[in-house]
């Protein structure tokens, strides 16, 4: 017979093979905290004194201040960083809500008429809003024992609330739900991080909870082809839920990078469970949802039946914000380079890109490396401009070298800015550096390795000129020879320190006899000739010239 088996009839007629994708929304909220007072009260904003302003802790009879101006400037210029459009009038609510560390029992937002609507963030990415609020205070937990003062022992958990942080400004930027992968998510907080600082509104710092992250999520199913894309319109927003998409899940608080990453990708596994109908599936149901840590997924805050009423209406006692085309225009014209630019901007130098990208990840960086390239042009370091390879050059003594010193010293850099503030913790401004480059690349006093151990010095704070560290903690400058190593004369080199270096060279060939007898087999144990002349003359004699030297000798045998 000529039947055909199951197996060659199924992948003749087999459907399309399901595909999912997941829908991402982020509500990011940014505290200002370049400001020096909060949104509604003179209060201090942050820094090491916290004050709390009456109005702040709700105390009764009280006010709200007429809104911070600078609170205002700083959204106008995130709106021009954004290209979102400036509302000329917003308008400020009251969202209702009763938790330990509100303590007026309402935020004041701006649900209706927000200060900014629509732009992007990235080329992914749109923005639906951007509005001004008043932050809230911060409650934790700690288990604390009491004794009945007897033999027994009882502990409890205390809820402590702060309101150091109650009524400071904050910026929320709510984006449409283009996101379709956690790590698109991760770039498009790490894109505000960056604009936040470029801007100067903010240090953006996670680990100090000054940005804070909330996470939309559903998952969509779709009869689509592989290399086939979802067509975005069918499903352009939370609101069209149907049999192939899954209930809009929110995680609150996310506090890091990491944090966001682990939570998205739990999340679209759990929905594409429930949407799969996989038995013992967790049900998607609409509902608040936080990131536990340690468990490693999400656990449920409120469910769709105890989703919060919030109660919005107009807040009475604050006038409402009103734009002029002068604040705008100067808003515009207050915002200079942004990181984008400032990373093609370097790779246009000739920076590599991934140099490029670490000194463009914060303001303070690029403008250490700026000013680093100043100083140098303007001792006359290069022979006219500045050439790709100095640059480039430049590039890798401050990335490589300068970092490696500054952990090296024990400065910190993990998870912050590596060059924020480094004349304050160690000697290495720029003027010193420039320095150290041109006793390096002009004056030929130090090789590459002794200009590491100079930065080692100044990143431990030292004061001492360069010419003092050079004589007292590395023995002297570099000794070179009559001849550099591609045989031109070396103008700075003294018939002392040549006969010193040849001297050198001569005495490691006579005494490596069992090195020079394995070469005539192995070229490679050339390299124990040049180890040893660097380590006899710690390291003060270029490795360029001493190959050089050494060659020359050895010919001879």
């Amino acid at each position: 017979s000529s039947s055909s088996s199951p197996s060659s009839s199924s992948s003749k007629f087999s459907l399309p093979k399901m595909r999912k994708e997941v829908v991402v929304g982020l509500e990011i909220h940014l505290q200002l905290t370049r400001l020096k007072a909060k949104l509604f009260s003179p209060a201090r904003n942050f820094g090491e004194v916290h004050t709390v302003h009456a109005f702040d802790r709700a105390e009764p009879g009280t006010l709200p201040s007429p809104v911070n101006e600078r609170a205002v400037a700083c959204a106008v210029k995130l709106g021009v960083a954004l290209n979102a459009k400036c509302e000329r009038v917003s308008e400020f609510d009251r969202k209702h809500y009763f938790y330990g560390d509100l303590p007026h029992g309402y935020q004041i937002t701006q649900h209706r008429k927000p200060i900014l609507t629509g732009g992007r963030i990235n080329d992914g990415v749109r923005v639906e809003r951007v509005q001004l609020e008043m932050d809230t205070g911060k409650t934790s937990t700690s288990t604390v024992s009491s004794d009945d003062g007897g033999t027994q022992t009882t502990k409890k958990t205390v809820t402590n609330v702060d309101l150091s942080r109650a009524g400071s400004t904050l910026l929320e930027i709510v984006t449409r739900p283009d996101i379709r992968s956690e790590e698109q998510a991760v770039e498009t907080v790490s894109d505000v991080i960056q604009m936040a600082r470029y801007l100067e509104i903010s240090d953006a710092n996670m680990e100090d909870g000054s940005i804070r992250v909330d996470v939309n999520v559903s998952v969509r199913n779709g009869r689509k082809n592989e290399g086939e894309s979802f067509d975005d319109d069918d499903n352009d927003d939370f609101r069209n839920v149907n049999a192939d998409s899954s209930e809009r899940t929110e995680i609150k608080n996310l506090n890091s990078l990491r944090s966001i990453r682990n939570a998205i990708k739990y999340e679209k596994e759990r929905h594409g469970r429930y949407l799969d109908g996989i038995a013992g599936a967790e049900k998607v149901e609409r509902e608040t949802r936080s990131w536990d840590e340690k468990l490693n997924r999400t656990i449920v805050l409120r469910s769709k039946e105890s989703l919060l009423d919030y109660r919005f209406m107009k807040e009475p006692d604050v006038l409402p914000i009103v734009l002029t085309d002068e604040e705008i225009e100067r808003a515009k014209n207050s915002v200079g380079e942004m990181p984008k630019v400032a990373f093609e901007r370097l790779k246009n130098l000739g920076i590599s890109e991934e140099h490029a990208k670490f000194l463009s990840l914060h303001p303070s960086s690029v403008k250490y490396f700026d000013d680093i390239v100043s100083l140098c042009l303007d001792a006359s370091m290069f022979s006219s401009s500045l050439s790709n390879e100095d640059a480039k050059s430049i590039a890798n003594f401050v990335c490589v070298e300068i970092v490696g010193a500054l952990r090296e010293a024990g400065v910190s850099t993990k998870g912050k800015p590596p060059f924020q503030g480094i004349e304050s913790k160690t000697n290495l401004h720029p003027e010193r550096v420039r320095d150290v480059l041109k006793s390096l690349k002009v004056d030929k006093t130090i090789s590459g390795r002794m200009a590491k151990d100079v930065l080692k010095v100044l990143a431990r704070n030292d004061t001492r000129s360069i010419n003092e560290i050079i004589e007292q903690d590395l023995g002297g400058s570099l000794i070179s020879s009559q001849e550099n190593g591609d045989g031109a004369q070396n103008e700075a080199a003294t018939d002392k320190d040549s006969q010193s270096l040849d001297a050198m060279c001569q005495s490691v060939v006579e005494d490596l006899v069992d090195e020079r007898e394995a070469m005539r087999k192995n070229p490679k144990v050339f390299g124990a000739f040049v180890g040893e002349v660097m380590k006899r003359t710690r390291g003060r004699a270029d490795p360029k010239q001493v190959s050089a030297t050494l060659r020359k000798l050895l010919d001879e045998y």
